[in-house]
């Protein structure tokens, strides 16, 4: 599942952003494969272990995180991007409040 996601998300554009498989370097796609599922009998009970073939794995890690992330908060991209252009359109307000004298704080003033 993970890389089936993983080859249609790759050329996906996010906020403007291409994910572009050029851009990843070659221990990128190590990591992505560092693990595979191994079928083991124990005791005659069969088990399904996830066995490292490389001793990093960050990126499958990230990815799976992330995700899972993403399906749980199931954001809405487009509500979001709007916003963010209205955001960006804007001008910021200028601050009307002063600011205030800043007091040195200590354990005999703190009282």
């Amino acid at each position: 599942m993970l890389l089936q996601g993983l080859a249609t998300t790759l050329n996906v554009i996010d906020w403007g952003h291409t994910l572009d498989i050029a851009e990843k370097p070659d221990e990128y796609f190590k990591q992505l494969t560092s693990e595979e599922l191994v079928t083991r009998y124990v005791r005659g009970v069969t088990k399904r272990v996830w066995k490292k073939k490389r001793l990093r794995n960050e990126a499958i890690d990230l990815r799976v995180y992330n995700l899972a992330a993403l399906n749980i908060l199931n954001p809405n991209f487009e509500v979001l991007k709007a916003k963010a252009e209205k955001t960006r359109k804007e001008k910021p307000k200028e601050s009307t409040r002063t600011a205030r004298p800043h007091r040195r704080r200590n354990f005999v003033t703190n009282y």
